[in-house]
């Protein structure tokens, strides 16, 4: 399994010319082997410095969220390459809890 995985703080709702661009194939992570019903967590990092006076409207995900977004590719048992493209706003609820929801236009699987 192979994973690239982009993140940046975007604006809510995310601009009709955004483009979900990914690092280049030298970022690729190897995530080894996963396993039938077996879980892997997959996570990006904003290269762009956040203010901490801006962490709070960030986390309630009203005006602009973190967004993940990333293309895994893999091999099944039988041989057969296999690629799911995702993407996902993350916020925090009050009691501390992470939600994520998809982003309709970015989540694709063969």
């Amino acid at each position: 399994m192979r994973i690239i995985t982009a993140a940046e703080i975007l604006p809510i709702p995310i601009p009709e010319d955004f483009q979900f661009l990914l690092p280049d194939e030298n970022e690729i992570k190897d995530a080894g082997v996963v396993g039938a019903h077996q879980t892997y967590v997959i996570g990006g990092t904003v290269k762009e410095f956040v203010p901490d006076s801006e962490i709070a409207v960030i986390k309630e995900g009203s005006r602009k969220a973190l967004c993940v977004w990333g293309l895994i590719t893999y091999e099944d048992i039988f041989g057969v390459n296999h690629q799911t493209k995702f993407g996902q706003w993350l916020l925090w609820y009050p009691n501390g809890t992470v939600f994520g929801y998809y982003i309709p236009v970015q989540n694709d699987a063969d």
